[in-house]
């Protein structure tokens, strides 16, 4: 390779980015954007949840979900270890700027691992769209 075409070991100076006839390549030459973007929909606090691995009995913590967004929104909270790890509730709806308290629960202290993560997932709703437990109350009450 020579002196002239892009040197990739020198990423501090202005020659790394330049062609081999000295050009910013277009992708770079964009305009500067004064806006943010990504705008996130929901704030999750504590954002890093450590449980006492020593007990051998059920360890709970608490996070508080916010709705961050002027729309109606739902959420859902999924984990990479479904089955050590209790999560109540594990979904619903929220509309602009409510909070839910949301309990995760590890079953088995000593089952805990440093790589058990959680995802906490929300999108649009719509006004329409029904919060699951409202329905399923309305279904039992009905054939009782």
């Amino acid at each position: 390779m020579s002196e002239s075409q892009v040197n990739h070991h020198d990423k501090n100076s202005a020659d790394s980015i330049s062609g081999p006839n000295g050009e910013i390549p277009p992708f770079l030459n964009l305009p500067a954007v004064s806006r943010p973007l990504l705008r996130f929909m929901i704030t999750v606090n504590p954002q890093i949840l450590v449980f006492d691995n020593t007990i051998d009995s059920q360890s709970a913590k608490a996070i508080q979900i916010t709705n961050a967004s002027d729309e109606r929104i739902t959420w859902r909270v999924l984990s990479n270890a479904p089955t050590r790890y209790v999560v109540v509730p594990n979904k619903g709806f929220l509309t602009c700027q409510e909070t839910v308290t949301v309990n995760v629960i590890l079953v088995n202290g000593t089952r805990y691992h440093h790589k058990h993560a959680f995802l906490v997932q929300a999108k649009t709703a719509k006004v329409e769209e029904n919060n699951r437990k409202a329905s399923i109350h309305i279904y039992i009450y009905i054939y009782i």
